[in-house]
């Protein structure tokens, strides 16, 4: 996706009005825990939107008991399209993300509000988070820490804000063009990065959000590629001319870093039947030592190159 470098100012002239976006997919009872976590909210959003998935259990039936909802199908599959298709319908100024398999705390929206009230110029506010992995808390690692205001150089390490801590104005989220399809993972990490290149955000240091892990169907199990979507969004990041001359020069050192380590980490393991990738990914690690344009065709090329490769041996589990 070629994401426009837009010019964003909060000319909203009503207070801030919430649509609450939830995409699910066969799991039932998991996302009837979450709805509940919304319902019990003391701020109560404007309206709650679930993004159903094709799923092929019985949720649909399961969530159809609450009337306060908005259930609309997925016209296409994956989460990126369900998150955009939510904001497409939402009719508030703002939008939260809720995964399925996530909770908020009962002031998670209360307090969100109150500091974009504080902060008119940001347009978006994220939040603290507590982690349990199979029902037992976990605690994390100091990198793993969030923050506020500006944090592109972090986030191009990993990825610093969570859907379901974030609260984005919606007119901002669709000039950007929304969460990229094409990415089967990181997109998160793809339009935080975008998003923190230009915009200051806010930060609630309170754990308003509850994210379970552990469970079968977690995208973060599921694909074993993770660190390769990185990759790639650093590198069409890069490409956008998006960025400033020093943010280049940070994104090069973190690129660089992230290909020898990922390289060392495939052939470490043995990954054989990439081979073909870690060919590539060397040539573009020699193009950036080489401090080659990332506007060049040869960039261009191996942009697409890695993307394709990615695919075609299914980096994805």
């Amino acid at each position: 996706m070629i994401r426009r470098d837009i010019q964003w100012k909060n000319t909203d002239t009503e207070p801030a009005s919430v649509s609450v976006v939830i995409p699910t997919k066969d799991r039932a009872d998991m996302v009837c825990r979450a709805i509940e976590s919304v319902l019990s909210q003391t701020l109560t959003p404007n309206e709650i939107i679930v993004i159903d998935d094709h799923s092929t259990d019985n949720t649909i039936e399961k969530i159809s008991k609450y009337n306060s909802l908005t259930i609309i199908p997925s016209p296409r599959s994956g989460v990126s399209n369900a998150r955009n298709t939510g904001v497409l319908h939402a009719k508030s100024n703002w939008v939260a993300f809720l995964d399925s398999d996530d909770l908020w705390q009962k002031t998670k929206l209360e307090k969100q509000v109150s500091t974009i009230r504080d902060n008119p110029f940001t347009p978006i506010v994220h939040c603290h988070e507590k982690w349990l992995l199979n029902g037992r808390h976990l605690n994390q690692k100091k990198h793993h820490q969030k923050e506020g205001g500006d944090i592109f150089e972090k986030c191009l390490y990993r990825c610093m804000i969570s859907p379901s801590g974030t609260m984005i104005h919606r007119d901002f989220f669709q000039k950007l063009g929304g969460f990229d399809p094409n990415y089967t993972a990181c997109e998160d990490f793809e339009l935080w990065l975008h998003i923190t290149a230009k915009y200051s955000v806010a930060y609630i240091h309170e754990p308003l959000v509850i994210k379970h892990g552990g469970h079968p169907d977690q995208l973060s199990r599921k694909y074993l590629g993770m660190e390769m979507w990185r990759i790639l969004a650093i590198l069409e990041l890069m490409q956008s001319k998006y960025l400033s001359k020093d943010q280049i020069q940070i994104a090069t050192r973190v690129l660089t870093e992230k290909i020898s380590n990922t390289k060392i980490g495939m052939i470490k393991h043995k990954r054989t039947q990439i081979i073909k990738l870690i060919a590539t990914m060397e040539e573009l690690q020699n193009s950036l030592k080489s401090n080659a344009s990332t506007s060049n065709k040869n960039f261009e090329r191996l942009s697409e190159s890695l993307k394709l490769e990615m695919e075609s041996i299914a980096v994805t589990a």
